[in-house]
C-alpha cells in the first residue's frame, strides 16, 4: 500500500460548540488513528512508500476503526459530529470514467450427498454442474487494472462540492444482484456484524427461479462473496471513510485552540499526523467466495434451474 500527502477542508465547530461533544469527536478520531497507525510508510520524511500488510491484519483493524465510525457517523444519525459540527458535509464519490463490467466465470463440479430425516427416511441429492458467471461494474473506490487484478484507491472526489450529511448517507453506493445500499447501510453492517459482534453470514447462491428474500443479513452475505485482495467491500469502504473523517478533522484542529487544552490538542494532532492520509494498493487479486445452496420440496427433492447457471453482479447504483 502506499500513502501520499493530501489537504482537505476543516469541518467548521459550531460558533456556541458542546465541548464535550467536541472531545467525543477528536477521541472517535483518535481511536482510529491508532488503529490505522501501523498502515503508515516506516519513514516520516517521504510523501509515498510501499507498506505490506496482511489482509488478515488489514481486515483486523478495519473492524477496530468501524465502531468509533459508528459513534461519529451512525449512532443517532451522526448526533455526535452535529452537536460539534454546524452542518457537516462530506464529499461524494468519484465516478468511474466508464462502466464496462469484468467478467470471470467458473465450472462448480456436480456434488451428491445424501440427507437424513428425524423419521428414519433418506434423501440422495444431486446438485448438478453449473457455470457461476461474475460480473463486477467499476465500483467507487475499486476499479479493474489487468486479468484478475483489482486496484483500490480513495473513492471521494475531493474536487467536487462537500453535500450535508444526510444526503450523502441516504446515497445509493452500490448494487448486488439487484440490491442496492446506501452508504450508511455499508457502514453499518460492517459496524454492526464485525465490529461489534462476528457474524460469519455466508455468500450462498440460489438458482434465478429460486431468489433469497432480502433480510438484514443481506448486505453482509452478498458483500462476503467477493474479495480483494483479501477484503469485501464493505471493508474497504469502511477503511477510506475512517481516513477521510482523519483528513477532515486534521484539517479542522487550528480552528479549536482555546476549546481544548493545549496539550490534549497537540497529542491528537501528533496521533492523526502518526496516520495514513490515504492509501492504494496494487494488483489486489479478486476472490469469488459464494457456494450454491440445495433448496429442497417437502419430499426432500432438489429444486431449482440449474441449466440457467448462476450469476452476480456487483456494481453501482444508476439512478434516473
Amino acid at each position: 500500500m502506499a500513502s501520499y500527502q493530501i489537504q482537505l477542508p476543516p469541518w467548521e465547530a459550531r460558533s456556541n460548540p458542546d465541548r464535550q461533544a467536541i472531545a467525543n469527536w477528536l477521541e472517535c478520531a483518535t481511536d482510529i488513528a491508532h488503529s490505522t497507525q501501523i498502515l503508515r510508510p516506516p519513514s516520516s520524511n517521504v510523501d509515498t512508500a510501499t507498506v505490506t500488510i496482511q489482509a488478515a491484519r488489514l481486515a483486523s483493524v478495519i473492524r477496530a476503526i468501524s465502531t468509533p465510525i459508528r459513534k461519529l457517523l451512525l449512532d443517532g444519525n451522526g448526533s455526535l459530529l452535529k452537536k460539534a459540527v454546524g452542518s457537516p458535509t462530506l464529499h461524494p464519490m468519484i465516478e468511474p470514467v466508464h462502466d464496462v463490467p469484468i467478467n470471470f466465470a467458473r465450472h462448480l463440479q456436480e456434488q451428491s450427498f445424501t440427507i437424513g430425516f428425524a423419521d428414519g427416511r433418506y434423501s440422495d441429492i444431486t446438485v448438478p454442474a453449473v457455470t457461476h458467471h461474475t460480473s463486477v461494474h467499476p465500483l467507487h473506490g475499486v476499479s479493474h487494472l489487468n486479468g484478475t487484478k483489482f486496484q483500490m484507491s480513495n473513492p471521494f472526489d475531493h474536487h467536487a462540492e462537500p453535500v450535508n450529511f444526510n444526503k450523502w448517507m441516504n446515497a445509493h453506493l452500490l448494487e448486488i444482484d439487484g440490491n442496492q445500499f446506501r452508504a450508511q447501510r455499508l457502514l453499518r453492517d460492517l459496524a454492526n456484524k464485525e465490529g461489534a459482534h462476528i457474524e460469519n453470514n455466508y455468500p450462498m447462491m440460489t438458482t434465478p427461479d429460486l431468489p433469497i428474500g432480502p433480510d438484514d443479513n443481506t448486505l453482509h452475505r452478498l458483500a462476503n462473496g467477493i474479495r480483494f485482495g483479501g477484503l469485501t467491500y464493505l471493508q474497504i469502504f469502511s477503511l477510506y471513510t475512517a481516513l477521510y473523517i482523519l483528513n477532515r478533522t486534521r484539517a479542522s484542529l487550528d480552528q479549536l485552540t482555546g476549546l481544548m487544552n493545549d496539550q490534549n490538542l497537540d497529542y491528537v494532532r501528533q496521533t492523526i499526523d502518526d496516520a495514513p492520509r490515504t492509501l492504494t494498493t496494487s494488483e489486489a487479486e479478486i476472490e469469488i467466495m459464494s457456494g450454491p445452496m440445495a433448496v429442497l420440496d417437502h419430499d426432500g427433492k432438489l429444486r431449482g434451474d440449474y441449466s440457467a447457471g448462476l450469476s452476480t453482479t456487483f456494481k453501482i447504483p444508476r439512478t434516473s
